[in-house]
């Protein structure tokens, strides 16, 4: 989903529906416009909270807190050293030699540049 916002219950339950295990809001749409433009896009995802709450649900009430920023940047923070490691464990592993690979070309994406 493009965010950053939460999902309203009503989203959650249709993401549900539909089969979604994980709901992101941090990768669209950065890394569809990263692909057009060439830029290289490594995702790394964190799972914070449960999406709206939907699992505590139960006879359609809600019967938890839902999620709140407060609580996702509460995880975040106690969650910082992981995050911290896999991020210099992702940037070791690029080897010097690396170079993106082009998905449209040059000179298309100079096209849209110049506008």
């Amino acid at each position: 989903m493009q965010g950053p916002r939460f999902s309203t219950r009503a989203e959650s339950r249709w993401f549900r529906a539909a089969g979604a295990q994980i709901v992101n809001m941090t990768q669209y749409p950065e890394a569809v416009l990263a692909a057009e433009l060439g830029v290289g896009l490594v995702a790394l995802s964190f799972v914070t909270d449960i999406d709206a709450d939907i699992d505590a649900e139960r006879d359609g009430a809600a019967t938890g807190d839902g999620a709140d920023a407060e609580l996702v940047l509460r995880r975040m923070a106690q969650a910082a050293p992981r995050i911290r490691a896999a991020i210099a464990a992702i940037v070791a592993a690029i080897p010097d030699d690396y170079a993106g690979r082009r998905l449209l070309p040059a000179a298309a994406i100079d096209a849209v540049l110049a506008r």
